[in-house]
């Protein structure tokens, strides 16, 4: 009888622990639907061996409803801590060493010189973007004509991400595009918009508009990424593949370390991702011109 008592306390006693111990490796520390602070006694649930954590109930139940996209989808937003192949959390990034990833430098060349940057480039913030410089020569002749400089690089990332952009309606007003569309860059991402009185509006909640456009390149572009392997460590794209979206286009990485290592230095790997595109492109077009011979 007492030995009977005294298992059952047992059973109850890791039962109740059983939230607390689960609640202990919660991936994020905001919930995912509502935005809000979570916090020890947060309901849970585990998706595919992540733990995250949700605010109330009600938004467990509306997770539980979701389709596996969606939830991956959620679930790689809100997981801020990664960790590293050994199961050791890995450290934060450093604020001063992180960047935005739509403020990101994706050029090849110099904006000043326009020859090709190589290992020993330069990156400054300048007006709230990144850019790249060939020499610390180069940083000095820039400033000293911010504007004509900024326009070229403008005019570069319109060129190469428009066939990226993910929309033919205008993130603000909803209109199309029509014929005359300004192509607005924010930070080093362009934004495609239906007129100039859409720049404001844009500006004025920029990082909403931001998020709604990465929904929709992941959205867009999901379906023929073209790339199996991860840019960074070359391993093979499974169930726990992260998606980042850097100007206008889908990256696929394999795991939240090696988003640590993207987030760092997007440029250094969106050659790889560039590359795969331009590819799948020429032997859709070649196909296509075969198909109609």
């Amino acid at each position: 009888m007492i030995r009977s008592f005294l298992t059952s306390l047992t059973v109850l006693t890791a039962l109740t622990m059983l939230p607390c111990i689960a609640q202990a490796q919660a991936v994020n520390d905001t919930c995912p639907l509502s935005g809000q602070a979570v916090s020890k006694s947060s309901p849970t649930r585990t998706y595919k061996g992540t733990e995250v954590a949700f605010c109330c109930n009600k938004c467990t139940a509306s997770f539980d409803k979701m389709n596996d996209e969606t939830k991956a989808a959620l679930v790689a937003k809100v997981d801020t801590k990664p960790t590293t192949p050994e199961g050791k959390k890995s450290a934060k990034l450093d604020p001063a060493e992180e960047i935005s990833l739509n403020s990101a430098y994706l050029l090849t060349t110099c904006p000043v010189s326009t020859r090709p940057l190589g290992s020993n480039v330069v990156f400054a913030m300048v007006d709230g973007r990144q850019v790249g410089f060939c020499c610390g020569g180069c940083k000095t002749r820039f400033n000293r004509d911010k504007d004509a400089y900024n326009k070229k690089i403008d005019e570069q990332i319109v060129k190469n991400q428009m066939h990226y952009y993910p929309m033919d309606t205008c993130i603000v007003s909803g209109r199309k595009l029509g014929d005359n569309p300004v192509n607005h860059v924010a930070g080093n991402q362009l934004v495609r918009l239906c007129c100039k009185g859409c720049v404001d509006g844009f500006n004025d909640n920029k990082d909403k508009y931001l998020l709604q456009i990465d929904e929709m390149v992941v959205k867009t572009q999901s379906k023929d990424y073209p790339l199996k392997t991860c840019p960074v460590s070359d391993k093979a794209l499974g169930s726990t593949a992260v998606d980042v979206v850097v100007g206008d286009r889908l990256v696929r990485l394999c795991c939240t370390v090696c988003r640590k290592s993207f987030d760092k230095d997007p440029a250094r790997y969106m050659s790889t991702v560039d590359k795969a595109w331009k590819t799948q492109c020429e032997e859709e077009a070649a196909s296509k011109k075969t198909a109609s011979r």
